[in-house]
């Protein structure tokens, strides 16, 4: 005879099928998330070059050097982000992450994607790794019209990582939280089924007593009727052969 596997199992499987889903479903929340992230952070950074280009219209001194390396390492030490100040051809005026007598050993950088794109439409983005800092960054440029500099602020790979391992952390423990629930869940719902099924299994050795499901559903109630049924039609057959087997004693 074929095994049958036990509600427990069965609610189980059902479950994790639903939990499967659910993941897949996190992992898309976790990577909007994400994207909702970045584009946070690209306006925080697009309103600090606002900033930045007001300060540098207000005093167009700011944008040479050494003063536009002061002010490009005060604003990094302030927000946290590397400050680079590009002039027109491509050549760094200032940047907050390399020290001032190594500028001119940097490669060139009119032909870096968001300085391109800056000097296209006013401001460029790109998330890419850096080969001057090595590291992954996420870079927001604006160029200041009509001098052809372009003023760039970038948030590195800390900053990045610390987020993905935070929102990776939150979807994790809400997977986990899902699949706990689920086990308690079916383990919940199968106690409440198969408590009375093994009681009424023990009841039915009993034949003077007629079959009842205790459980706390309305199928319940339609299987007890059943049973009172089946019960009554026994009774019946029962009496009709005691009838008959009095019937042929008499003969």
């Amino acid at each position: 005879m074929r095994s049958r596997s036990s509600l427990f199992t069965r609610f189980l499987v059902l479950l994790t099928a639903l939990g499967l889903a659910f993941a897949v479903l996190t992992w898309r929340l976790y990577q909007s998330t994400e994207n909702a992230f970045y584009s946070e952070l690209q306006s925080e950074l697009r309103g600090d070059l606002d900033w930045l280009a007001h300060e540098t219209e207000q005093d167009p001194d700011l944008l040479k050097f050494p003063r536009a390396d002061s002010l490009a390492r005060a604003v990094a030490l302030f927000k946290g982000y590397r400050v680079t100040f590009v002039a027109p051809d491509g050549k760094l005026i200032a940047d907050s992450h390399i020290p001032r007598d190594s500028l001119s050993l940097v490669e060139n950088h009119a032909l870096r994607p968001e300085i391109l794109a800056a000097r296209k439409d006013g401001f460029g983005t790109s998330r890419r790794f850096s080969r001057t800092v090595g590291a992954e960054m996420l870079y927001v440029a604006k160029a200041l019209q009509p001098k052809g500099i372009v003023l760039r602020m970038a948030a590195g790979s800390s900053t990045l990582h610390h987020f993905r391992n935070a929102a990776l952390h939150t979807s994790l423990w809400e997977l986990a939280l899902f699949f706990l629930t689920a086990a308690a869940i079916a383990f919940w719902i199968s106690r409440r089924i198969s408590r009375p099924l093994l009681r009424l299994r023990g009841e039915a050795r009993d034949v003077s007593k007629p079959l009842r499901w205790a459980a706390p559903f309305r199928e319940a109630e339609i299987l007890n009727q059943a049973f009172a049924e089946y019960a009554d039609a026994v009774g019946r057959l029962s009496s009709g052969l005691q009838q008959e087997r009095d019937r042929l004693r008499a003969v």
